[in-house]
């Protein structure tokens, strides 16, 4: 009987140390190591592909550092088999380090996108966007650029920002603690 008392207190103890296992999300870097990592709505959120039916990259990146204005596209997806998220930020013109707000109304649904800086993150489902989110004069937020290294091609900082449901609901989503260390 004491035996089993013992077993049954092992198995617990095991099941509580291993089913409470907590996502950290990754030390912020500043030497182009692939990161891109932030909360959204509080919960870990770590670009990578873990999935057999999804192909791709878990990121990617696109700067004119040659051309004016020097845009800026980052974008990371999260992709499982029973979910899949996107986040997206959008510089208008990068040129220097510092803080670069994310306070235009970029995008007028169902119109076009228009380039300004934004922020915005969608979930999906099947692969079809079921809700796309995206910052405005309403939500002002940032991204803080740390690093901007033309010689060896680095991107690094901080983002943070609330967007906006664009179907119209009100419903918002909340990105913090981001980080991102990139190539290009």
């Amino acid at each position: 009987m004491k035996n089993i008392y013992y077993l049954s207190n092992l198995l617990l103890l095991t099941w509580l140390l291993t089913g409470c296992e907590k996502e950290e999300l990754p030390k912020p870097t500043q030497n182009g190591s692939g990161i891109i990592a932030c909360k959204v709505n509080g919960k870990p959120w770590i670009a990578e592909i873990k999935s057999l039916f999804a192909n791709g990259e878990k990121f990617y990146v696109n700067y004119g550092a040659n051309k004016s204005p020097k845009r800026f596209v980052l974008g990371a997806r999260r992709t499982t088999d029973d979910h899949n998220s996107r986040i997206e930020i959008a510089l208008e013109d990068l040129r220097t380090t510092g803080i670069q707000q994310l306070n235009f109304d970029t995008y007028s649904y169902p119109g076009n996108l228009s380039f300004k800086n934004y922020g915005g993150h969608n979930d999906y489902n099947d692969f079809r966007a079921e809700k796309d989110f995206l910052t405005n004069t309403r939500h002002t937020r940032a991204v803080n650029i740390t690093r901007l290294d033309t010689v060896q091609r680095i991107v690094s900082g901080t983002i943070y920002f609330t967007a906006e449901n664009l179907s119209g609901t009100g419903e918002t989503v909340n990105v913090t603690d981001g980080r991102f260390d990139v190539k290009y």
